[in-house]
Order: C-alpha cells, then sequence, then structure tokens
C-alpha cells in the first residue's frame, strides 16, 4: 500500500510518470484478494480498517489516494469481541462508551481505566509530531526536534506491559488492554506502549471496510497513474537497482512469465519490500553499515490462515461481521511463548475475521482464522515451489486447520458445521507471493530497541533510492499508506504534507 500511496500522490502532486513494478500476478500486496469454486472470495490481509470516517484526517488522506474512489462501511456494533477463560467483552466504536464498558465490567479500577485513556492519548499526540518533524530536512531540524521531544519519549517507548502494571494490578484489566496487541504481532513485554495507544486509537470509533474488498484501493491508485501517463507491470521482479557514480539510476526487471531481462532507467526509485529486503537484494554490494544494522534487527514472527467457504450466513450462529480475538488465557506474554503449539492442532489463541458480512462476498460468504506461527516449522519445505512441497506439507496444513477450527468451534458453536470449503496459507505462501524474508507480514517489529535504529527512515545510503511502506511508520494498511506520505515529503519537503492534509 506504500507504494501505490508514493505512486499515485507523485502523479497527482507532480505531474510524474509512475511505472510500478510488482512481482505478483495482481497489485497492491497485503491488499490483493483471491477466489476459490467461482463463488469464494478472500482479502489476504485486510480485515477491518480504522478511522475511516468521512472527514477524517485518514480518510481524506486515503480518498486523495485512491481520488475518491473507494466507498467504506463501517462494522455495527460490537465491532470485535474477546474471548477470555471466565469472561468476554465487546468493543463498542465509541471511546467513551467503551470507557463505560470497562467501568463497568472493573468498578474498581476507575483511576487505572481513566489514566489509560489519558496517557494513550498523550502518547499518539507526541508520535504524530514526532512523525511530522523527524520527516522533513534538514537533518539539523531532524536532529532538534528529537531533542524537543525527547521529554515524552519515557512514556512512549516504556513496555506496554510495565505500562499496564503501573496502571493496575487487575491483571483481568492489563490483559482487556492489550487485547488487540495480536494486531501488530508483538506481546506485551516485548513492545512500546506507543504500538497499544496507536491501535487503540485508531479503532476506538469503530471499524471499516473497503466495499469489495482491499483490491478496491490498489485498482482505484493504479488507475490514477495509468491515468496520469504511467503504468503497472505485473509478473515482473526487479532483482538490481542500477547504479553509477554513487546514485540509483535504474532497475534491471525480469519477466517471470518469460525470464527475459528489461532495464528501466530513472532517478527516483521508491522500494516498497520492506527495509530488510531492500538492503539485502539491492544493497549488498553497497559498503554501508546500516545494511549490516538492517540484517541485524530481529525478525518477528508469521502467521498461518485458514480461508473458509462457508454454506451459509454467520448470523445463523449469531456473529455479525464482528471480529473475534479468542484466547485460553489472559497473560498475552505467555500466549505468544506457546504460540507454536498450533502446529501440533494445538492453539492457544486466535483472530477470526468475517468480510463477507461487511461488504466483500462473490457468492458465498466466507471466514477466516488467523494465528501466529514462526517459519522455522515450515523449514523441511521451504524453496521448494508452490503447490509443490508434497504430501507431509498438505497433512500439515491439514492439522494445523483442525485445531484452529476446533479451538475456535468451541467458543463459537456451530462454525464447523456451516464450513464448505478450507484452505490454509502459510509463512512459505506469504514469502513466495510478497517476497518478504520469511513470510514477514509486519515489516521490521515493533519491539522495544526500534526507536534506536536510525534506518527507520525512507531515505537509503543510495542517492535516489528511497523505501516506502510499512517499515517507514508500522505494519497495516493506512500506516503504510501514510509511509507514502512520508517518504515523498522526505524528497520534496513540506509541501507534501500542506498538499496532502490540507
Amino acid at each position: 500500500m506504500g507504494g501505490l500511496s508514493a505512486a499515485s500522490l507523485l502523479t497527482q502532486l507532480y505531474g510524474r510518470k509512475v511505472l510500478i513494478l510488482e512481482k505478483h500476478s495482481r497489485p497492491g500486496g497485503f491488499t490483493h484478494s483471491f477466489s476459490r469454486q467461482g463463488k469464494f472470495e478472500w482479502d489476504v490481509g485486510v480485515h477491518y480498517v480504522g478511522d475511516m470516517a468521512p472527514g477524517s484526517v485518514l480518510r481524506k488522506v486515503m480518498d486523495r489516494v485512491t481520488g475518491s474512489a473507494v466507498s467504506w462501511r463501517k462494522f455495527r456494533d460490537p465491532f470485535q469481541r474477546f474471548f477470555y477463560p471466565g469472561f468476554t467483552l465487546e468493543m463498542p466504536g465509541d471511546p467513551k462508551a467503551y470507557e463505560e464498558t470497562l467501568l463497568q465490567m472493573f468498578p474498581d479500577e476507575r483511576q487505572g481505566i481513566e489514566r489509560y485513556f489519558k496517557l494513550t492519548r498523550q502518547a499518539l499526540t507526541w508520535e504524530r509530531s514526532r512523525l511530522i518533524m523527524s520527516s522533513l530536512a534538514p537533518s539539523w531540524f531532524r536532529r532538534l526536534a528529537r531533542w524537543a521531544l525527547a521529554k515524552r519519549a519515557d512514556l512512549a517507548y516504556q513496555s506496554t506491559r510495565d505500562f499496564l502494571s503501573g496502571l493496575s494490578p487487575s491483571r483481568e484489566l492489563q490483559c482487556i488492554l492489550d487485547a488487540q496487541w495480536g494486531t501488530y504481532g508483538i506481546p506485551p513485554a516485548q513492545s512500546p506502549m506507543l504500538w497499544n495507544a496507536m491501535i487503540f486509537w485508531h479503532y476506538a470509533r469503530g471499524a471499516y471496510y473497503p466495499l469489495g474488498g482491499a483490491g478496491e484501493l490498489a485498482k482505484a491508485a493504479v488507475g490514477i497513474v495509468q491515468a496520469g501517463g504511467g503504468d503497472v507491470l505485473l509478473q515482473s521482479e526487479v532483482i538490481e537497482v542500477l547504479i553509477s557514480d554513487g546514485a540509483a539510476h535504474g532497475v534491471r526487471v525480469r519477466s517471470i512469465r518469460s525470464g527475459e531481462t528489461t532495464e528501466y532507467r530513472s532517478p527516483l526509485i521508491i522500494s516498497d519490500i520492506g527495509a530488510r529486503a531492500t538492503y539485502a537484494k539491492f544493497l549488498k554490494n553497497h559498503p554501508s553499515q546500516t545494511r549490516e544494522d538492517v540484517a541485524a534487527a530481529p525478525m518477528a514472527s508469521s502467521t498461518v490462515t485458514v480461508y473458509l467457504g462457508l454454506k451459509e450466513s454467520p448470523e445463523k450462529i449469531g456473529i455479525h461481521g464482528e471480529n473475534l480475538w479468542i484466547a485460553d488465557g489472559i497473560d498475552h506474554d505467555r500466549s505468544w511463548e506457546e504460540r507454536n503449539h498450533a502446529f501440533e492442532g494445538k492453539p492457544v489463541m486466535a483472530f477470526v475475521s468475517f468480510a463477507s458480512q461487511n461488504g466483500f462476498m462473490l457468492k458465498g460468504h466466507t471466514a477466516q482464522i488467523v494465528a501466529p506461527m514462526d517459519y522455522e516449522l515450515f523449514a523441511p519445505w521451504a524453496g521448494k515451489g508452490w503447490r509443490q512441497r508434497g504430501e507431509d506439507y498438505e497433512r500439515r496444513k491439514a492439522l494445523i486447520a483442525e485445531g484452529l477450527i476446533a479451538f475456535v468451534d468451541k467458543r463459537v458453536p456451530g462454525l464447523r458445521d456451516l464450513i464448505a470449503y478450507s484452505e490454509v496459507s502459510t509463512p512459505l505462501t506469504i514469502e513466495h507471493f510478497t517476497s518478504h524474508p520469511m513470510g514477514q507480514i509486519y515489516g521490521i517489529p515493533a519491539v522495544l530497541g526500534r526507536k534506536e535504529w536510525a534506518w527507520i527512515s525512507p531515505e537509503t545510503p543510495l542517492k535516489g533510492l528511497y523505501l516506502t511502506g510499512a517499515d517507514v511508520i508500522a505494519g497495516g494498511v493506512t500506516a503504510a499508506m501514510l509511509g507514502g506520505v512520508i517518504t515523498l515529503a522526505r524528497i520534496f519537503g513540506f509541501s507534501v504534507f500542506r498538499k496532502v492534509f490540507f
């Protein structure tokens, strides 16, 4: 989404003719969809999007990127349900209503709950200021901004676990206040409080879904690029960035279909394949301490997803399109440590979404069950082609699917009886279609040490080569989209913000 955002805005704001190079058969990365049996269709990476109310800042940016060609449907309330041993919680799309829900559930924890809302809002305001100021040249201004903002950094960059335990001794309340940690894939002991704050406020006013599916985002952005004289080449893999006199001046591209290579010249190249892949693939022969620093950054976990085609509407079992977060314990750090139990068919947590009830359905209703899982477990099948990994791999996927379906069916009785079709993606699937090393879906992980990494930036050591997308800000549709804005701001200056936001 970051690449599409940058391409669309380059076309609209600066009249550039942009060439989008996409390895897959469809553009859009995690915004693309696929179908089976002519009636079931799923989005691979978009389950819900926050802050899309008409008139909101993010909606204005999204409308600019897509030319207002995408319509959004708001989830009905409650838009999320959380299931834990002994209790459940429904989350409405209104922060005041949610605060009241928490106060009713935890009447003795008023002070901690009120401080949570206050401090997370402060952290979010701080981050917005930091992003804008750190995006601007010259470098001396960015250094001054870091100094000016240092005071609140202690709040934003403490661990989520320390932050929540400082608010309340209630482990149940701590659990609920970080119930959405799976959205960025790092448990409370390892993640900065800032990520908790960003996700909470992103969805505090409800969730939205693009009518027609997330593929409409790519369709709209590509349409703008093509109308401006640019184009998109599918099944085209960039195999080399051409370098001359210390600067990037083009790319060499290999056609997936024919194997033929072609060179394209440009003084401006923007990579949306992630920092790790960009440095490893395109800057491997370029002397740089930054390249070594990027390679040394920790890897996050990947995921498995069970794609379900349903015989009937999920309304039959009491589902109305809301997301479900299910765990067999209230200790998120322990759940993380036990995440790979799902490989043996014994999951401890899962996320479930129902896109077909929120504006994305071909002919039949669908659902998705997602759980974190490490890439290393699938190492025996790595390097083998898609659909060429053998019977052992298929049996393993079947075991994983059965475990996750049974796990969810215990909390949502009747789901199993609705299933007409199922298919499983693994970290190998993600790696194959996105080229993200080890099937990473979140980009560079949101761990505590991230704030020290100066290379989290649109700039690379190579003049003319920039990064965009999730690794510029954070993972997710809107953060990746803003990554496109931040990248252009680093290239063209503050005028980008003025043109996009005002």
